[in-house]
């Protein structure tokens, strides 16, 4: 039989083997950083996991740092209803603005069954798509079935795009005119003018070598920006999911 300090220890040594090389941490409970991967720390603004080590999400050094009074109270909920949650972060982190999913599951001693902390994992959220589901079905391969959908900031080796770019860029593959654009922006409290739309899809027409409209389409779709959903498009914050339609990878014991 191990107590909280002994399961903690050995829970603490097999994460780091467990979950090198992806976004994950384990906080204690009071919401204090015990064991980062340097690629959880990186996006909250750190240099690497060391830094991040007893700290929390106040100390963030991103605007991440706004939201961790909501970071808080998930995390206490996880450890109250004893089980995984999982949570829609849209929000400025040290890359930029984007949008991950984080699945927060309470670290429960087995022998004392007493709640420890709570370990978060991290990934880019997938929204279904109809398409996809009908290609599954069909037994499409899966390098010939792109279709699900990819919430998120977006960038190749070729391509990078501002915030803005994206937005604009995404609308216009959907069929938004520059008068559209202004209307939706507006409701989304983006703000984006039909002028400022209109100067944008000039540069993305020069970003990528394009002489009409038409043709940045084509070119934005052969690299998967029809199916890439700008995170600028959804509600700034951190959210409870339930019920919804996503993709969520399934989190290790």
């Amino acid at each position: 039989m191990l107590t909280d300090e002994q399961y903690l220890e050995e829970y603490l040594k097999s994460f780091y083997l467990q979950f090198n090389g992806e976004l994950a941490a384990i906080k204690d409970l009071n919401s204090n950083y015990i064991a980062v991967t340097n690629e959880y720390a990186k996006i909250l603004g750190f240099k690497n996991n060391v830094e991040l080590i007893n700290l929390s999400d106040n100390h963030a050094l991103t605007k991440t740092a706004q939201y961790s009074e909501s970071f808080y109270k998930q995390d206490r909920l996880a450890e109250a209803q004893r089980k995984e949650i999982t949570c829609l972060d849209n929000h400025e982190y040290a890359h930029g603005f984007d949008v991950l999913l984080f699945n927060k599951k309470p670290i429960i001693n087995p022998d004392t069954n007493n709640v420890l902390g709570v370990r978060l994992r991290g990934h880019r959220p997938l929204m279904l798509s109809p398409i996809k589901i009908a290609l599954d079905m069909q037994n499409v391969p899966s390098e010939e079935n792109q279709h699900n959908l990819i919430l998120g900031n977006f960038s190749t080796n070729e391509i990078e795009l501002t915030d803005l770019q994206h937005v604009v860029l995404y609308l216009t593959i959907h069929n938004y005119s520059q008068g559209d654009i202004e209307r939706v922006s507006a409701q989304l409290d983006l703000k984006i003018s039909e002028e400022t739309a209109k100067n944008t899809l000039k540069k993305l027409r020069h970003k990528f070598k394009a002489s009409s409209k038409e043709q940045l389409i084509s070119a934005a779709r052969k690299v998967g920006l029809h199916i890439a959903i700008p995170a600028k498009l959804f509600k700034e914050g951190s959210f409870i999911l339930s019920g919804y339609e996503l993709q969520v990878k399934p989190s290790r014991a």
